[in-house]
Parts: structure tokens; C-alpha cells; sequence
């Protein structure tokens, strides 16, 4: 039996991907079903997951009714996404080693190696030029590497993008918006693509335009909208199909406080959901909030990756003198980086008094 066609584009790409796990390569799936007493495959193929590290078939990953049972529905049109929960999905949800893009004789990208687990935030840091956004657009799997390997959910983006793609959320820093469509039909439009049905869909994009003050203007052409606006749209398409990964560039750099407050909240609220999130930011109050571990990039490097405590005790920063406070991360920043020069206590000093 394949999959219904209500479970759409994301229905196949998530549910067909290839589960690995052990070291070995896990038999395919037609499609997942939630029911009222857990979930069903569709179809005759078992579905495994990983039990371990010696790389034996784990227990049936769906153990309960056939998938005509009273109360299925289809994978693709659940809110939550049931493969993020951690007692089926031992893996990372983003492992990247090694990972480098040249462009010519340019190298934008070095030897890039991160990790981001369920529910974790990792913020890049750096000047224009440092190599966030590429490093963005490969992990996304739309921009191939010149070497090294990006895994979603363990997958590999080379061996399989379009899987990749389905699990991932990339919010570019332009959003590229359709200015002759209205916001809903917009929406609605990446919602079907997402293979989201079309009451869950219209149900979604209204929760979120109204969680970000655009209801009334849900009817309006996105040419009409502020920049402000638009980046609102782009951050509700990037996160309307509740992906396993949220890639963000500069997600709140338009926003007015009060609404760069709301999107930073909804962040969290998806990060408590399991999902993992990789921003760029170049506002420091925003990483210290956010982040579980900040990468220092600079000249396409990751000059350092790691907690902001770790960081603190990596730039070699004391605490400050007058009120005894720990040095902030824009002072770790630029100690890092090299900009901070040798009068930091005194602008230190000068912060706190």
C-alpha cells in the first residue's frame, strides 16, 4: 500500500528516508500512521530502529494497529512530528564534520564540525564574510559542500537532500517572499509542499498569524508588507510543517522589540518541543538568551564552539573589576576574535558603573 495522498511531498520524504543507526543501513518504510493506540507502517516492510551500538535491528518501531485502524491518520498531518521523540530517535538532529565550501579560489567555509541535539540551540557569531550563511545553506542540503558531511536526523544531505529538506526549516536573512500573492494563500501554498492536509494547514497559519500580529493583513499582498513583516512570514514559513531542524539567519533583524520578543518565545517554545535550532545572530543579548553552545566564526573558521562558560574560560577574560560581573559575551566575542584590544577593563568599568 503507498502512502495516501493526503500524506503529500513531506509524507514521502520523511517517511521513506533511510533509519540508520549501529553503523548499519535499517529497512525502508511506505509511510508512518498515528492511531489511537500508537503507530502503524503502511505497507508490508517492517520499520527498525536502532537499538545500540552493535548495530542489531532494535524493536519494531511501530508496534500497533494495521494502519486502516479506527483513528489513523496520516503521519504527515500530525502536529508533532513522532519521529523527534527520543525513545525512537536515539540520533542528532544535526551532526556536521568537516565541512567546507569553495567557491573558485575562495574558500568560504573551513573545516567546519558542529553538533545540535534535541530541544539544543546552537548561535553563530561572526562579522559579515565569516561564513554563517553558507554554512546555513549547506547544512539545509540546497548548497553542496566541497567536502565533509551535514547528517539531519541521520541522514546524510549528499546521500539523500530531498529527505534532508523535509526535515528542515531554513529562514534566509532575505526571505524572498512572493509579493503578488496574499500572506495566507502564501502559506498555504509551502503548507501543501510540506504535504500538511489542508484543514491542519489553515488551522496552523492561523495560529501563527495571529502569534505574530499579522492576521489582519493575512489577506493583503506580501508587496504591501514592511520588511518587518516580511521577516515575520518568512520566520512562520520556515516552521509551518514543525521540522526536526530551524535554520535562521538573522531571524529577528527587522523586528521591532515587542516582536523580536514574540519570535524569540515561539523559538523556545519549539526548542521545549525537541526541535533543534541553529541561528545567526549578531545581536549578543539574543545568543546569551538562546544558545546552549555559540560558535566564533571568522574567515570561513570556527574559531571556537562551546558553552558560553567554556567560552568565558577560552577567551582568558577575568571578571570585571567594579561590580565583580562575569564578562558578557560581546567582551568574549571580540576578546576572541581579536578586536577587543587592551583596554577592556576600562570599557568594562565604564559598562558597570
Amino acid at each position: 500500500m503507498g502512502l495516501p495522498q493526503s500524506a503529500g511531498v513531506a509524507g514521502n520524504a520523511v517517511c521513506d528516508r533511510r533509519l540508520r543507526g549501529g553503523g548499519d543501513r535499517r529497512t525502508r518504510c511506505g509511510g508512518l500512521w498515528r492511531t489511537a493506540g500508537g503507530c502503524a507502517a503502511v505497507g508490508h516492510r517492517d520499520v527498525s530502529r536502532g537499538g545500540g551500538r552493535d548495530g542489531r535491528l532494535g524493536q519494531p518501531l511501530c508496534e500497533a494497529a494495521e494502519p486502516g485502524a479506527a483513528g489513523a491518520i496520516p503521519f504527515a498531518a500530525k502536529t508533532a512530528n513522532f519521529l523527534s521523540s527520543p525513545r525512537h530517535n536515539p540520533l542528532a538532529v544535526l551532526q556536521v564534520e568537516g565541512l567546507a565550501k569553495r567557491y573558485g579560489e575562495v574558500l568560504g567555509l573551513r573545516d567546519l564540525t558542529v553538533k545540535v541535539d534535541e530541544g539544543e540551540c546552537l548561535v553563530l557569531l561572526g562579522r559579515n564574510g565569516a561564513g554563517k550563511t553558507t554554512a546555513l545553506r549547506c547544512m539545509a542540503g540546497v548548497l553542496l559542500p566541497s567536502a565533509g558531511t551535514v547528517r539531519v536526523d541521520g541522514i546524510n544531505a549528499a546521500d539523500d537532500p530531498a529527505a534532508v529538506r523535509a526535515l528542515v526549516g531554513l529562514m534566509p536573512e532575505v526571505p524572498g517572499l512572493y509579493e503578488r500573492m496574499s500572506a495566507r494563500a502564501y502559506l498555504d501554498h509551502f503548507g501543501a509542499i510540506y504535504g500538511l492536509e489542508p484543514l491542519l494547514r489553515r488551522r496552523r497559519i492561523d495560529e501563527l498569524l495571529e502569534t505574530f500580529e499579522l492576521t489582519d493583513a493575512g489577506d493583503r499582498w506580501l508587496g504591501t508588507f514592511s520588511k518587518g513583516m516580511r521577516q515575520k512570514v518568512a520566520l512562520i514559513r520556515a516552521t509551518l510543517h514543525r521540522p526536526r531542524l530551524v535554520l535562521a539567519d538573522e531571524p529577528t533583524s527587522a523586528l521591532d522589540p515587542d516582536s523580536a520578543r514574540r519570535a524569540w518565545i515561539y523559538l523556545k517554545d519549539l526548542q521545549k518541543d525537541g526541535c533543534g535550532l541553529v541561528i545567526c545572530t549578531h545581536s549578543m543579548e539574543e545568543a546569551e538568551h538562546m544558545a546552549g553552545e555559540i560558535g566564533i566564526m571568522s574567515d570561513g573558521r570556527a574559531l571556537a564552539v562551546g558553552s558560553l562558560d567554556k567560552l568565558r574560560r577560552r577567551s582568558g577574560l577575568k571578571r570585571r573589576r567594579v561590580m565583580r560581573e562575569l564578562p558578557t559575551l560581546q567582551d568574549i566575542y571580540l576578546s576572541i576574535v581579536g578586536n577587543l584590544g587592551s583596554n577592556h577593563d576600562g570599557l568594562a568599568e565604564t559598562r558597570t558603573a
